[in-house]
């Protein structure tokens, strides 16, 4: 019968066994470090690429009539960001009274963050003829200070303790493009205020899909109809974000601004200032008596 003797590893072989466990151990340490940093230092990465800009989208109908029109600017200077949407959308003219009057839904908001991408302030309204919804917020120190109110009634207020940076809905979409590349499948949990809710929540958000859009660039007056018609268009890389309530749902481009979304029962797409803004106008014209 055979005998097997079990020996020992060298002095030499446990010390390349334990170089090899700690290169191992490093590689691990520099993956995590880099798939898992901080939120708070992807978010200040992000705030640093965000550039000036200026877009203008027009809002179709279910039937793809024109019926209102939004703007989105954001200004930058060397310590602070400020993003100002507007939104209106036409709801038609009714008479009130024997008075013919008309009708609209409105969006308005106006973010100041600074330059590593710390909320600062926030002003906000919606209404939709039914719901006037007005909200402002401020934060102080470690602290959010928050105003909503709604028709007319008066405010509720509070203060909500932060642990780290906290985003409004419209800064979701940069926060999303900017922290890493766009990718189809990453997730991502931010900290958002929802003025609904009158709480900061984690918001779920996944980049689903990617597609190129065909976008007009500039536009041309016809002098018939006296509408503005596309005479330029460009390519745009967009990718969908869908997000949990108190996000963003919708399609945005490399840099984070809105390509195509949904607001006040309407599809809200990017176009010239010509085809949104003057062709509304010239419709809303029209209808007037």
């Amino acid at each position: 019968m055979g005998t097997s003797i079990r020996q020992k590893p060298s002095p030499r072989a446990l010390v390349a066994i334990g170089v090899l466990a700690l290169w191992l151990v490093g590689l691990g340490w520099l993956a995590r470090r880099e798939l898992f940093r901080p939120r708070l230092e992807r978010l200040q990465e992000a705030g640093l690429r965000i550039n000036q800009y200026t877009s203008f989208f027009a809002l179709r109908a279910k039937n793809d009539s024109l019926v209102g029109y939004a703007s989105s600017v954001v200004d930058t200077t060397p310590t602070e960001i400020t993003i100002t949407d507007q939104m209106i959308r036409e709801l038609g003219i009714r008479k009130v009274r024997g008075v013919p009057r008309e009708f609209r839904a409105s969006k308005s908001a106006k973010t100041r963050l600074t330059r590593t991408f710390r909320l600062k302030d926030f002003e906000w309204r919606t209404n939709t003829g039914s719901l006037d919804l007005r909200a402002t917020g401020r934060v102080e120190g470690d602290s959010l200070h928050y105003s909503v109110s709604s028709n007319g009634k008066p405010p509720a207020t509070g203060a909500i303790k932060l642990d780290g940076p906290v985003l409004v809905p419209n800064l979701v979409p940069h926060a999303v493009v900017l922290m890493d590349e766009p990718r189809v499948g990453r997730k991502y949990t931010l900290p958002v205020f929802d003025p609904s809710r009158q709480a900061v929540v984690d918001v779920s958000t996944q980049i689903q899909r990617e597609t190129t859009f065909v976008l007009a660039d500039s536009a041309v007056l016809d002098s018939t109809t006296r509408l503005w018609n596309p005479v330029r268009t460009i390519e745009l890389r967009a990718w969908y974000i869908r997000s949990s309530p108190g996000g963003f749902n919708g399609w945005v481009d490399e840099t984070g601004h809105v390509v195509e979304t949904s607001e006040l029962d309407a599809t809200v797409l990017r176009s010239t200032i010509e085809e949104a803004f003057e062709n509304w106008m010239l419709g809303v014209n029209q209808l007037r008596p």
